[in-house]
């Protein structure tokens, strides 16, 4: 079996080496003698260091999902890392869900008039168990007091929420908003990316959609010119 060594590990070459040589003189020993060992007899071969937790490495994120929460994951979101008051298009597909277009904010006043043009706010957010990040594109409430601003004023406040607990968020449909629940479980505080928002973007929205003229394919399907 092959040994792959970390670069942070503290066990040498050498060391590893040796043992590797001290189990085959034991294999060839063994075989030499007819005598059948346990691989068991020495529990020393399977403590590991107090230090074990260093050789962990940091996972590199190449896909960074743009979603809103499940409502059975519990969350948090980063406090520092947001993007607030960007526009995006969300163009129905013949199946699953919409596709997001974020739109520059020279061409987003042009395009107000089209279906699926909403004002957005974006969270960088990680679920449990595994740590996994996304992108989460709040609605920002229209402010003009209508029953869909309650929609957007709660995720609002989920999101201000998760910034300091681990909470679960669910739609309540006869409340007309969301609601959300804190975990009461001693859980360890999240590892964030070492990413910025820029490069965030880059692997959730993806340089494909994004919209910076008019004349983008999209734009002109939606519009009936194509």
């Amino acid at each position: 079996m092959p040994i792959l060594l970390a670069g942070n590990s503290r066990i040498t070459q050498k060391r590893l080496q040796s043992e590797l040589r001290n189990m085959k003189k034991t294999k060839e020993k063994n075989e030499a003698t007819g005598t059948v060992s346990n691989p068991f007899d020495n529990l020393e071969d399977f403590k590991v260091a107090q230090d074990f937790n260093e050789f962990e490495t940091a996972v590199d994120f190449s896909i960074i999902p743009l979603r809103k929460p499940g409502r059975q994951e519990w969350f948090r979101v980063n406090p520092e890392i947001e993007l607030t008051n960007v526009c995006f298009l969300d163009v129905e597909q013949n199946e699953g869900s919409p596709e997001s277009y974020l739109v520059t904010a020279s061409v987003a006043p042009l395009l107000r008039e089209l279906p699926g043009m909403t004002k957005r706010s974006l969270h960088l957010c990680v679920c449990r168990p595994n740590g996994t990040p996304f992108v989460w594109p709040v609605k920002l409430p229209k402010g003009n007091g209508t029953k869909h601003d309650d929609w957007g004023r709660s995720a609002l406040e989920a999101a201000k929420k998760a910034k300091t607990e681990w909470i679960r968020m669910n739609s309540d449909m006869q409340l007309g908003a969301y609601k959300c629940y804190t975990s009461s479980a001693s859980w360890e505080e999240p590892t964030w990316p070492e990413l910025g928002m820029a490069e965030i973007l880059k692997r959730s929205v993806g340089e494909q959609h994004i919209i910076a003229s008019t004349d983008h394919p999209v734009i002109r399907q939606l519009q009936g010119l194509e």
